[in-house]
C-alpha cells in the first residue's frame, strides 16, 4: 500500500522541519505560537549581542586621544577643524559567503564605522557609530579602555 500525503495515514510529524520556523504540527495556532516563540528567542539573542559593545564608545569620553590610539591603533581617517577640534574614524568590513541549506548561495556584508570627536585639548568628547551587528561586534572586540 502506497502512502500519499492526502491520505488518512499521513502524519505531519513524519515530515522533517527544514528550519526552526517551519511547522510540523497539525494545528495552525500551535504553529503560530512556535514561530513567535522562536522569533522572540532570536530577537533576544540579537539584543544580547548588541549589549556587548553598546557602551564602549561612550567609555572613552573624557579620556585622551593618545590612549585611544594606543589601544585601537592608528585611525583609518582623521580630520582637523580650524577651531582645534578633531574627528577620527575607525572602520571594519568583511564579507561571508556560502551555501545555506534553506536558501540559495548568499553573501553577508558586515560593516561598522565609529567616529570620535576630540576637543582642542585632545580629550574625546563624543562618538557616532554606524553599521550592523556583525561588523560592530568585530570592531569593538577588546576595545574597552583599561580602568
Amino acid at each position: 500500500m502506497r502512502l500519499l500525503p492526502n491520505t488518512a495515514h499521513f502524519s505531519p510529524k513524519s515530515v522533517a522541519a527544514p528550519w526552526p520556523l517551519s511547522c510540523v504540527h497539525d494545528s495552525r495556532i500551535r504553529c503560530y505560537n512556535d514561530r513567535m516563540r522562536t522569533i522572540a528567542v532570536l530577537a533576544l539573542l540579537f539584543l544580547a549581542a548588541c549589549a556587548n559593545w553598546r557602551g564602549i564608545p561612550e567609555s572613552w569620553y573624557g579620556r585622551p586621544l593618545d590612549d585611544l590610539v594606543k589601544n585601537w591603533g592608528p585611525p583609518g581617517a582623521s580630520h582637523d577643524f580650524a577651531d582645534g577640534r578633531r574627528m577620527i574614524a575607525y572602520g571594519h568590513q568583511h564579507q561571508v559567503s556560502g551555501f545555506n541549506p534553506y536558501a540559495p548561495y548568499q553573501t553577508a556584508v558586515y560593516e561598522c564605522t565609529v567616529t570620535f570627536t576630540v576637543d582642542e585639548a585632545g580629550i574625546i568628547v563624543s562618538s557616532e557609530v554606524q553599521g550592523n551587528l556583525g561588523g560592530c561586534n568585530y570592531l569593538f572586540r577588546n576595545k574597552a579602555p583599561a580602568p
